[in-house]
């Protein structure tokens, strides 16, 4: 703020300050909450609107609770730093206050905000989770969102989920994207682990072997490939 503005190399510093004041949760909580809320007193208000995404991150580092209805209301701001920084901490404080908050607004959001809520869940464990996600992923007609409401119930390992999971991808067959094939291969992996099955089990399990699990038989790069000199140009011979 002396200096009148911030460069690259200051991101570093806004990261460490950011670790250091979540250490005091009892002391700063109310504080980062009014600046949450605006309430910024003699400060630089441009400044500190400019520095929010980093009381985004505070709360997310603080594990504040108190914060989420608020957190939720920026999942889908114009401004993307402001958009991941409530992500982010959404996802670091997790647990039902969360889903809560997600579901209450999901069936009056548009499509953007309930691809992001839709990546929240996907990092939250428990059975509230699994219960509004299978709600959410019946009544949802946007393939991405059902895509990611569908990696939530799998990373829960959803037994119930399995059926409609599986349907929905058969649904989509034809062309599938990447992420489709992942939530494919994932499913697969997932009903193994759990020792559940579907109609088409079998056949995309066998599918997924015959891909390697989506690697198409690449090989792993080697650590060392990454310290051999560069090549520019055609190879040159001494003849």
């Amino acid at each position: 703020m002396r200096r009148g503005n911030f460069t690259h190399s200051d991101i570093g510093w806004a990261d460490g300050i950011v670790e250091s004041m979540a250490r005091h949760r009892k002391k700063k909580a109310k504080v980062v909450l009014g600046w949450l809320q605006g309430e910024y007193g003699n400060e630089q208000h441009d400044m500190m609107a400019w520095l929010f995404p980093c009381f985004l991150n505070i709360a997310g580092e603080m594990r504040l609770e108190e914060a989420v209805p608020l957190l939720v209301e920026y999942l889908d701001d114009d401004d993307i730093d402001t958009a991941d920084s409530a992500d982010q901490a959404l996802q670091r404080i997790g647990g039902d206050l969360v889903v809560q908050a997600i579901d209450a607004r999901w069936h009056r959001a548009e499509v953007g905000f309930r691809h992001s809520a839709a990546c929240v869940l996907d990092h939250v464990r428990g059975d509230l989770c699994i219960e509004r996600c299978l709600d959410l992923f019946k009544w949802e007609e946007d393939n991405e969102a059902k895509l990611l409401l569908a990696d939530a119930l799998l990373g829960n390992f959803a037994e119930d989920a399995v059926d409609s999971v599986a349907a929905f991808l058969e649904e989509i067959d034809d062309g599938l994207f990447r992420d489709e094939w992942d939530l494919r291969y994932r499913l697969i992996a997932v009903c193994q682990i759990m020792g559940r099955t579907f109609p088409r089990f079998e056949e995309w399990h066998k599918a997924a072997l015959r891909n390697d699990w989506g690697r198409f038989g690449r090989k792993a790069a080697r650590v060392a490939d990454t310290f051999k000199p560069e090549v520019f140009g055609p190879e040159c011979s001494e003849n």
